[in-house]
């Protein structure tokens, strides 16, 4: 299986580069889980969740294992930069299962497009900051990352120029 991530700052187009891509390739999906266990939640999210956030994610993702290909709209890297920007630090476990689940890809969208509130988002101002912190995540980890910039047209097409060498590669 090719196991690739779309990950970065909020509202710099994930969720619809991850979808785009898993119908390119008809690969499975797996989607945000942390936007279900919080819409879920009838109070304000606390650090000991980002525990049950990551079980659900990786829980979502072995579920898919099964496809030759599987797209990740998110990855336990958005927890890792989520639980050090929010809370000052980064719980033990959540390193060790981050460490862990690395893909054969990270892709990072640039967060320069036009923000569109929602009530998960939090940090509006600041994803350009964000972004940043994800580059330098993605600079000290060993599995290779791309960026891709432009419409979600362009991003797409960046995308899968990368995602076809891996896929011919694999195959050799």
């Amino acid at each position: 299986m090719i196991k690739i991530v779309v990950t970065g700052a909020e509202c710099s187009g994930k969720t619809t580069l991850a979808s785009n891509l898993a119908k390119h390739y008809n690969a499975g999906l797996a989607p945000e889980y942390a936007r279900t266990y919080l819409s879920e939640l009838d109070r304000p999210y606390e650090k000991s969740d980002l525990k049950n956030i990551a079980i659900g994610q990786l829980q979502s993702e072995q579920e898919l294992s099964h496809n030759e290909i599987l797209i990740c709209d998110t990855s336990l890297l958005v927890l890792t930069v989520w639980s050090e920007v929010k809370y000052g630090s980064i719980h033990p476990w959540l390193t060790v299962l981050y460490e862990d689940a690395r893909p054969d890809l990270y892709i990072l969208p640039d967060w320069n497009i036009p923000y569109e509130a929602d009530p998960l988002r939090e940090h509006p101002e600041d994803r350009m900051e964000l972004h940043n912190i994800y580059v330098n995540k993605l600079n000290e980890q060993s599995s290779p990352w791309m960026s891709v910039i432009g419409t979600p047209e362009e991003r797409l097409k960046q995308a899968v120029k990368r995602i076809d060498f891996l896929i011919l590669e694999a195959s050799q």
